[in-house]
């Protein structure tokens, strides 16, 4: 099991401030569910919807690039934009095709339910470490000063930018993103890491070390319990 915690490694000072960094991930596609099943799609309708796919695609790029809109307005018009490709491929198939495919999402939403039960589980099993992760990030947030904020902000403002380019980049597959993503976050917190005083250091140092053993942890975490 995987998770993204919403403290850990001071996401607020090292990482937040890269903007969709730390929410938004490309997401490599995950292997197949038990039950899914194929709705065989035609050569002529496959190549009809690879063509509203690369449409999507296109829109949400741009969307992804636009400097003079928020991270939530570019969620809410991404989400647009994709209701309106999946009614659009819907639209493409066979009625018997479209009930294989409601099939296959209740598949998929059953699988989400059951991760969600195990985030939830973990989080309630970890209460006590993961109110010491926040607490810890707060002394740390609180105790940057406004000139290391300034020192970290341009690393911040460029990776941003190098985010907006890796998620508008056609020629790169979600894996490439996903790869380039990580690559881009390690460096941006390295860089930031540097305008610690020696105490803050040893602070994010630790919150790096709780990150690892709670992800440790969650990895080999089990399924929630059934009643």
């Amino acid at each position: 099991m995987t998770r993204r915690s919403p403290w850990w490694l001071a996401a607020a000072v090292l990482l937040a401030g890269a903007g969709t960094l730390s929410t938004a991930r490309a997401q490599t596609p995950p292997p197949p569910l038990p039950g899914i099943v194929d709705p065989h799609v035609t050569p002529a309708e496959l190549a009809r919807m690879k063509a509203r796919a690369a449409k999507f695609s296109a829109a949400r790029n741009a969307v992804v690039a636009n400097p003079k809109l928020t991270d939530a307005q570019k969620r809410a018009k991404i989400d647009l934009l994709a209701k309106s490709a999946n009614d659009d491929t819907l639209a493409i198939m066979t009625p018997a095709q479209r009930k294989i495919v409601a099939a296959n999402r209740t598949i998929v939403g059953q699988a989400m339910a059951s991760q969600n039960a195990r985030n939830q589980a973990f989080t309630q099993t970890h209460a006590a470490e993961i109110s010491a992760g926040q607490a810890l990030t707060k002394k740390l947030n609180d105790s940057i000063t406004p000139a290391q904020k300034q020192q970290m902000q341009p690393f911040k403002d460029a990776a941003k930018a190098q985010y907006n380019q890796i998620m508008a980049d056609p020629k790169l597959s979600p894996q490439d993103k996903q790869q380039k993503l990580n690559a881009l976050q390690q460096d941006t917190q390295a860089k930031i890491v540097s305008v610690l005083n020696p105490a803050q250091k040893v602070q994010a140092e630790k919150l790096q070390q709780m990150e690892r053993q709670l992800q440790t942890e969650a990895q080999t975490a089990g399924p929630p319990p059934t009643h």
